[in-house]
């Protein structure tokens, strides 16, 4: 084989492969346009927002403020017994004796744990006893037992506040007001609150915080339990936004930007393509493409002379005549010579006569390639 009869079957090559591809886009040419605008506003959206972006982006950090109360209590044995000796310190107990160590001392200390910030601290201890029963509370007195302010308060330091109770003469007075009042409803208790304002800066912040912690001192006759609750809320914790360096992935950087001009260059080509003519299908290329899809349909044969008076039913496509033979149940003739086809039904003759361009074959011999994945069985 010669260099111009390969040079030749080559470009013959690419010429059905370029035909093979204008087909394809002409016959999906409202999809594809759809397709290729949906992926340049996706692609101009990505670079709009990667172009416009910050340099930096904000990194999250979670800056925590702690702050703690804690109660210590202790009494004093007042009267000899064999288990306790006149002296004797009872520290930190649930339950102490009345009548052995009726008087409580207590201790609220107050700090903070947030390394950069002082504070300035005012606890005020306030003695509350309450008669109470769940959520109601049937009566209540209050009285300062005692107060104490700290100013610039570190990380690591205290603040404390001190005072002491004679739990004999709260029952006492418990009982006046009982009698008093003709009734004794609920549980009656007695709370020391340990009521501190906090203001200062933490972490180059101004704060105020107000806190409370009680201590619940609960008489039941010749004995009174202790117990605590505290505030846990404390300053609570926050995020702040870190300015850092924003790390922008390949993807987004290089391919939404390609992604854009691939759909743009692809979108002015196809619709350029369709303005000027270069999608259309030309006709011989239609023509063997019907003739190959319908060949089952179709039979070759001369139209004898006594039908050619017959009255003539122009066909504009071979498909519409093949309907035709479907549905009267005969074949499409192809007359050769005269290059039409027809089918006769009840006296009238059907034809079809392709372009004068379509009818024979192509140049170099063949048959165009036509859209073979859409040949079907038109009976279907």
């Amino acid at each position: 084989m010669s260099d111009d009869d390969n040079r030749h079957g080559v470009a013959s090559t690419s010429d059905k492969r370029l035909a093979g591809l204008r087909r394809f886009v002409a016959a999906r040419y409202t999809t594809i346009v759809v397709a290729l605008v949906v992926l340049l506003l996706i692609g101009g959206a990505f670079t709009a927002t990667t172009l416009a972006g910050p340099d930096t982006e904000g990194d999250q950090e979670r800056v925590v403020w702690t702050d703690s109360g804690e109660f210590t209590h202790s009494a004093v044995v007042q009267n000899d017994t064999e288990a306790f000796e006149q002296g004797d310190v009872l520290e930190n107990r649930g339950t102490y004796f009345t009548r052995v160590s009726p008087e409580l001392d207590v201790e609220y200390e107050y700090r903070h744990e947030t390394a950069n910030g002082t504070v300035d601290v005012e606890t005020e201890l306030l003695l509350i006893l309450q008669s109470s029963d769940g959520e109601e509370v049937y009566w209540e007195l209050t009285e300062s037992l005692d107060s104490e302010q700290s100013a610039s308060i570190a990380a690591g330091d205290s603040h404390t506040v001190a005072s002491s109770v004679d739990v004999s003469d709260l029952q006492e007075r418990v009982e006046r007001i009982q009698e008093n009042l003709g009734a004794d409803p609920g549980e009656t208790d007695a709370r020391i609150v340990a009521r501190s304002e906090i203001e200062g800066t933490v972490e180059n912040q101004s704060v105020s915080h107000v806190r409370e912690d009680v201590l619940v001192i609960t008489p039941d006759g010749e004995t009174y339990s202790v117990d605590t609750t505290m505030d846990d809320t404390g300053f609570g914790d926050r995020s702040e936004t870190v300015a850092g360096t924003a790390e922008r992935s390949s993807l987004r950087t290089l391919g939404a930007p390609l992604l854009f001009v691939v759909s743009l260059v692809g979108l002015v080509g196809v619709v350029g393509a369709e303005k000027r003519g270069h999608l259309q299908i030309p006709a011989d290329t239609r023509h063997h493409a019907d003739r190959r899809k319908f060949d089952d349909w179709i039979t070759t044969g001369s139209l004898p002379a006594s039908l050619a008076d017959q009255p003539t039913i122009e066909v504009d496509s071979l498909e519409g005549l093949v309907d035709v033979a479907i549905d009267s149940d005969r074949r499409v003739i192809e007359d050769s010579s005269a290059e039409c086809y027809y089918v006769t039904e009840d006296s009238i003759l059907y034809k079809y006569e392709p372009a004068a361009d379509s009818a024979g074959t192509q140049e170099d011999g063949s048959d165009s390639e036509g859209d073979r994945d859409e040949e079907s069985d038109p009976a279907a």
